[in-house]
């Protein structure tokens, strides 16, 4: 099995712990941070870790495994809306290009977008 075959399986038979956990990691390694409350998570975010799982477990219903988005990815996604500022400032603040940046903020926040249906009724 390929990797990124292997990975979406692993992240789509994570539970509700787990799911929070790995954007936990995600988000201390963007961050450059050891430890981060769940004000400072609103603050660089807009929402908190668990709404952020919740919210990435929504956009893996939406994916398949070749073009699923990481946890790194809906941190990016968040952070964009959240702070809004432009690509080449917060493809600094992730280590990645602008490129690369908008690539998987859109297909992120497209997933998000696809979900809407599941969400509200």
């Amino acid at each position: 099995m390929p990797r990124r075959e292997a990975n979406y399986h692993n992240y789509t038979s994570l539970g509700p712990d787990e799911m929070s956990s790995s954007i936990h990691k995600a988000a201390l390694t963007l961050l450059k941070k050891n430890a981060l409350t769940e004000r400072q998570y609103r603050s660089y975010f807009g929402m908190n870790k668990v709404t952020i799982a919740l919210a990435w477990k929504l956009s893996l219903a939406e994916s398949t495994y070749s073009d699923f988005p990481l946890p790194k990815h809906m941190l990016w996604a968040m952070m964009f809306l959240k702070q809004y500022v432009s690509e080449d400032i917060l493809a600094i603040a992730a280590g990645v290009t602008p490129k690369t940046l908008r690539k998987h903020i859109g297909l992120t926040l497209m997933k998000l977008a696809k979900s809407y249906d599941a969400v509200v009724r």
